[in-house]
């Protein structure tokens, strides 16, 4: 099962987001951005998932600092255009909209889960 840590300030938007990932056979571990390195430093991660409620700032240094500790966990940013689907922006491997079908199916991408084994929406 892939381990997925969600950063976010935003409670209610992690936990929306953790139900729908669940949907795929994920594990999602939830953090904000002040323990999010305390989180990445306890165990390894499949995927780290930060949503645009982390300024940008913040979030270009949690991934600094996650790739300082492991430089192959893929790193998906959630942005807030719905269009936006970009590759290795700002350190990130893909940036998508934080739509349900959209997220499922970059997210599935990144950890290699083939669409037979789960039920993503093209």
């Amino acid at each position: 099962m892939p381990v997925i840590l969600l950063i976010g300030d935003d409670q209610t938007l992690q936990q929306t987001r953790a139900a729908v990932l669940r949907t795929i056979g994920a594990e999602t571990v939830l953090a904000d951005t002040r323990s999010a390195m305390a989180a990445q430093s306890q165990r390894l991660f499949d995927l780290l998932l930060l949503c645009h409620s982390v300024p940008e700032e913040v979030a270009a240094g949690i991934v600094r600092a996650f790739r300082s500790h492991t430089a192959f966990t893929p790193i998906l940013r959630i942005a807030h255009l719905s269009t936006w689907d970009s590759s290795e922006e700002d350190g990130f491997e893909s940036v998508t909209s934080g739509e349900p079908a959209r997220l499922l199916k970059r997210t599935a991408e990144l950890l290699g889960i083939r669409r037979s084994q789960c039920s993503v929406a093209a």
